[in-house]
């Protein structure tokens, strides 16, 4: 959910779009379980793919962006890549 972590911000707002989009619940609580809730909506609702995609859209804008404004900061550049890595075999699943 954080850059440290996965190479960019997922923020609430984001969480709240996709979930619009895919008529999916996430209930309340931090980014966090809000998160869980909406990998789980979608495995219950069989929209794991599609949410697999949008998720992999935004690590391709944030990829954009890191190139275009940080360009030294390689550390990002593997976090987004493993990121991207793990929706492709969540997608998969």
């Amino acid at each position: 959910l954080t850059p440290v972590r996965c190479g960019f911000l997922l923020t609430r707002s984001d969480l709240a779009a996709l979930a619009a989009t895919l008529d999916i619940p996430t209930g309340f609580g931090g980014r966090r379980l809000e998160l869980m809730n909406l990998l789980r909506g979608a495995g219950r609702f069989e929209s794991l793919n599609s949410l697999c995609d949008q998720l992999t859209s935004l690590v391709g804008s944030a990829a954009e962006h890191r190139s275009a404004y940080w360009p030294a900061h390689d550390a990002l550049s593997g976090r987004l890549s493993a990121t991207r890595r793990w929706l492709s075999e969540a997608a998969d699943f």
